[in-house]
């Protein structure tokens, strides 16, 4: 009893506001008015008025829910037509802009170009000159008037090519002499130094063939008009091919060597076009590796040619297209370019909700990838997004359509579902092949002029020297020097 009236002395008396004058006058007769004893009435008038605030609240609330319902019923609706109002607007500029333009998410943009500096209007000065020369006036070129003193003077700086009287061919006789050798009880000869071995023709004349055919393209007539215009130097289409030869054996150790590196390298791009071979149709191979490009000209285009140049116990990444013949390898990347080129294919042919939905859709995670990429990143967040973005991909490509063009384009999304996000999880592999388009562009606009290869040994050794040219194209910025230096090193070798 008394820890009972010790916690009823502390607890807070409980006040109930007074009742209004108004509340008072329209009581009910059977309510006593209040006093502070009886608080029954007041208790009454204000459960009463708890309870109809509580009910319009209730009212209002139940308003509410149904004008958000709508809302997001409205919402909806209004994205839906967004996305349709954007596959349309993405289809009427995919006809009036070219494809170089890019599809980021549901808008087109242009490639941001940097702003040019004064000085890439001004060609830059050469550092050294070879000659100087003095522009001088006695008379007024316009009163013939004796002229005073000089004023001023200015300089101006011409470069220019020499005269085709200062090119002109260098003939050289050399006598060579030989000993008897009494230790080896034989002749021996002395070799004239960066004379090619059993040719009649110099270096020179060798580095500018080999540059004319595989970098600027030009046929065999007018490698040979070149070299009489320029030149005065007439030769033959035998010697050319001769020295097509010549260069093969010269790029010999360079051509092993490029063979070793494209396969260490650990990522590889891969592509091949048609070639003829004595008239028979041909392919022509690109493998793209670590600053290596080797060319291989075959009668096949079946995988085993694949698996000749890389090895079989190739086991780098191979970033290509969808084409069957690189499947075999353990680790693959495929080529956005390509699955998004499809795309733009079967919408071009046909333009319907599905197949535009799906191109859109396929744009919008390419522009995801590129802009990921372009941010450093940690193994684990590569991970995580790889996966997001696979999922993605297998969630497109489960749908079901009566569409078989694009139910085919469905498979192949889901079957290379995994090596699409390769590029996320590996920074290395690029998300496309354009290393090995650039490459095989080359051949193919050689393919034009010169058509292909009149026999095997021409194909081999175009395939050695066009490989050495492009892999040295890659790693110095002079041609002509590395090309020379392999030349020289070939001579030193077979003395």
């Amino acid at each position: 009893m008394k820890l009972t009236k010790t916690i009823l002395n502390h607890l807070v008396p409980l006040v109930v506001p007074p009742l209004p004058k108004e509340a008072q006058e329209k009581l009910p007769r059977y309510c006593p008015p209040p006093t502070q004893n009886n608080l029954a009435t007041q208790y009454y008038f204000w459960n009463r008025q708890i309870q109809k605030e509580n009910q319009e609240l209730k009212k209002k609330v139940k308003g509410l829910e149904e004008e958000n319902q709508d809302l997001k019923r409205k919402v909806e609706d209004l994205k839906k037509k967004v996305e349709d109002l954007m596959i349309e607007k993405e289809k009427f500029l995919r006809m009036l802009f070219k494809r170089r333009r890019i599809i980021k998410g549901s808008s087109i943009q242009t490639k941001s170009s940097h702003p040019r500096t004064k000085e890439s209007f001004v060609r830059p000065l050469p550092q050294k000159t070879d000659e100087e020369k003095e522009a001088i006036l006695k008379l007024c070129p316009y009163c013939q008037t004796k002229l005073s003193k000089k004023v001023d003077s200015y300089q101006r700086i011409v470069e220019d090519i020499p005269s085709f009287k200062e090119q002109r061919v260098k003939v050289t006789r050399y006598t060579i002499s030989r000993y008897w050798c009494p230790r080896c009880q034989k002749i021996v000869t002395a070799k004239p130094l960066e004379v090619l071995p059993k040719c009649r023709l110099g270096i020179n004349t060798l580095l500018y063939v080999l540059y004319s055919k595989y970098r600027l393209r030009l046929t065999q007539d007018l490698i040979r008009e070149n070299l009489k215009t320029y030149f005065n130097l007439e030769i033959s289409e035998g010697e050319i091919n001769q020295l097509l030869k010549k260069g093969k054996e010269v790029f010999k150790q360079k051509w092993r060597e490029i063979i070793e590196r494209v396969r260490a390298s650990p990522v590889v791009h891969p592509d091949e076009t048609g070639w003829r071979i004595g008239g028979e149709n041909g392919w022509l191979w690109a493998f793209v590796g670590d600053k290596a490009v080797r060319y291989t000209i075959s009668q096949s285009r079946g995988k085993g040619i694949a698996q000749k140049v890389l090895g079989e116990g190739f086991n780098g990444v191979v970033v290509s297209d969808f084409y069957t013949a690189y499947n075999q390898f353990k680790h693959k990347g495929k080529c956005w370019v390509h699955l998004l080129r499809k795309s733009e294919e079967l919408l071009a042919q046909n333009q319907t909700k599905e197949r535009a939905k799906l191109n859109s859709k396929l744009h919008s995670l390419h522009q995801e990838i590129l802009s990921f990429r372009n941010q450093l990143h940690l193994a684990k967040e590569r991970e995580e997004r790889a996966d997001f973005i696979e999922k993605e991909l297998l969630r497109i490509s489960q749908q079901k359509t009566k569409d078989q063009n694009l139910q085919k384009l469905y498979n192949l999304i889901q079957k290379h579902a995994s090596e699409l996000t390769l590029c996320i999880r590996n920074p290395e592999v690029s998300p496309d092949n354009n290393l090995a388009e650039r490459a095989i562009r080359p051949p193919v606009m050689a393919r034009k002029i010169m058509g292909g290869n009149r026999s095997t040994q021409g194909a081999q050794i175009h395939e050695t020297n066009l490989s050495v040219i492009e892999t040295l194209r890659r790693e110095v910025k002079n041609l002509f020097p590395a090309m020379q230096q392999l030349v020289l090193n070939y001579i030193t070798s077979n003395e």
